[in-house]
């Protein structure tokens, strides 16, 4: 049986480090830095930094948990949220970023972060995005996925009052998950970087409030 719930503060060291481990051989990651045990660093890092200041910023951070272990999280930013700015992330040791990936590196991932998450914003201004999904390792290709999706992230948007929900994703194992779980692929482009590409596929999902 999976417990769903919001995460706790007591609870941000083993979040990071089931998104670390989750998003590690990312192409997104492994775009900027090849070697593994730097990447790892560089990872742990910048999931330190989007847990730090979404709960900071007060966004909401979902988990899912079995035998009281975390299993999924999703962090989602709500409509009309104030936006992450570069003091929340000096505030939240965004300099160590700088250590690891180095001033042109994190520059530029910042930006390929921008540039990726660009047309959701542009189409959706005013739409709930789900800034990141992820289920450990540990517990992968047991449908753990699909039903906190479906059990709590959807049902909790829709008790806040619904709306859209968009998203992006850059692996086409995802973008068939996110297909069969009824999300609508409205954009497909490529991110142009270090004489690589990284396609970039966005989605959404209208979510009907629940008035009950």
């Amino acid at each position: 049986m999976i417990v769903y719930r919001e995460a706790k503060r007591t609870e941000q060291a083993a979040i990071v480090e089931l998104l670390t481990a989750s998003f590690m051989d990312y192409a997104y990651y492994k775009l900027y830095v090849d070697q593994e045990e730097k990447r790892q660093k560089f990872v742990r890092v910048i999931q330190e930094l989007c847990v730090k200041t979404s709960m900071r910023k007060g966004y909401p951070i979902l988990v899912g948990l079995i035998d009281d272990v975390i299993c999924s999280v999703a962090i989602l930013v709500p409509p009309k949220a104030p936006k992450v700015s570069l003091i929340d992330y000096i505030l939240a040791g965004g300099l160590t970023l700088l250590c690891h990936g180095g001033i042109k590196d994190t520059a530029g991932f910042l930006g390929m972060l921008e540039e990726s998450n660009s047309v959701c914003h542009s189409t959706y201004p005013d739409a709930w995005f789900l800034e990141l999904f992820a289920v450990s390792n540990s517990f992968q290709g047991q449908g753990v996925g699909g039903k906190m999706l479906n059990e709590f992230v959807l049902p909790y948007i829709a008790n806040q009052g619904g709306g859209m929900l968009t998203f992006i994703t850059n692996s086409e194992v995802n973008r068939r998950f996110y297909k069969k779980n009824g999300f609508i692929e409205f954009h497909a482009g490529e991110i142009h970087r270090r004489d690589k590409v990284l396609y970039n596929w966005s989605y959404q999902r209208h979510i009907v409030a629940d008035r009950t």
